[in-house]
């Protein structure tokens, strides 16, 4: 998806509406984990036109609370 503005392009990541692939690549997993993700509705994300999109916000925040939860799954274990 790329938005243009005033004859510029802008970064696919920039993009506040992003795809699976842009979601995978903005949070360094496969696209695969992304659709396993989906299917067990574990990562925020919502359909226009039957096409799925990620709120690139939403991502940020869920990404954060996710290794958060994963920090301290690992201090507990040690």
């Amino acid at each position: 998806m790329h938005i243009q503005s005033k004859g510029t392009q802008t970064n696919n990541i920039e993009s506040v509406n992003l795809s699976r692939k842009e979601v995978a690549k903005l949070i360094g997993i496969s696209v695969s984990k992304i659709d396993q993700m989906i299917r067990a509705k574990t990562i925020p994300t919502f359909k226009i036109d039957g096409r799925r999109f990620f709120k690139r916000d939403e991502i940020l925040e869920w990404n954060s609370k996710r290794a958060s939860q994963t920090t301290l799954q690992v201090s507990k274990a040690g």
